[in-house]
């Protein structure tokens, strides 16, 4: 029976993987803590094309990552911005939970993408396969039978 509590409540478990930032959400909520009282979704939008060398970036993009890091506690509206003959801007903030959020996941990925260590990869030395077979294998193509006409 479900009881409310998912697996990331558990205190047993550490965070999982739906717990941790995307990388297009890092890039989100770095880019608001770097524009500050300017973060606001179309300069998020410009400033992600120059990041990213003018590769498009949708609407659709950065306003479903910006409400999905609200609802999640990450990022909140600072203040609306009335400007004649506009919509209102909204300003948004990166929360405390955010900046928690957002090392942690720095963190993760620091730690996945700049491995120092290596694995010794060798194989079994002392294990024969069991795939080799006791004598050689014969040609390829149709056997060659008694009174077979060539």
């Amino acid at each position: 029976m479900f009881d409310g509590k998912t697996k990331a409540d558990s205190p047993e478990r550490g965070a999982s993987s739906r717990d941790l930032l995307g990388p297009f959400q890092i890039t989100i909520m770095q880019l608001i803590l770097a524009l500050g009282v300017d973060a606001y979704a179309r300069e998020i939008m410009r400033s992600l094309s120059k990041r990213w060398s003018g590769a498009p970036v949708y609407e659709a993009q950065v306003y479903g990552a910006i409400r999905r890091l609200s609802q999640r506690g990450f990022i909140a509206l600072k203040e609306t911005r009335v400007v004649r003959s506009s919509p209102p801007l909204k300003v948004y903030c990166v929360t405390s939970d955010g900046e928690r959020a957002l090392l942690a996941a720095e963190a993760h990925y620091a730690a996945l993408f700049n491995r120092t260590e290596t694995y010794d990869a060798k194989p079994n030395q002392g294990r024969t396969s069991t795939f080799q077979q006791d004598r050689p294998r014969s040609r390829a193509g149709p056997r060659a039978t008694k009174g077979a006409r060539r």
